[in-house]
């Protein structure tokens, strides 16, 4: 249906958005798919495995902190 939310119209939204919070979420979420794609996809994961994994974590939960405090906000 044309006036379906998917995820490309999400990352597309965020990374157009002149609100500062919104662009950092989108180049958050592709550092974090990126990682997780080098850690599915690449047989020698470059960097140590461990440390990228806190790091996404840590990563991660920046994001959503971050969603929490802009989900009321209007775009």
């Amino acid at each position: 249906m044309p006036g379906d939310i998917n995820h490309d119209k999400v990352w597309r939204a965020f990374a157009h958005s002149n609100n500062r919070d919104r662009q950092t979420i989108n180049s958050w979420g592709f550092s974090l798919k990126d990682a997780r794609e080098d850690a599915d996809y690449e047989a020698l994961f470059p960097g140590a495995l461990d440390k990228k994994s806190v790091e996404s974590v840590r990563l991660a939960r920046r994001l959503i902190t971050t969603l929490d405090r802009i989900w009321q906000d209007p775009w």
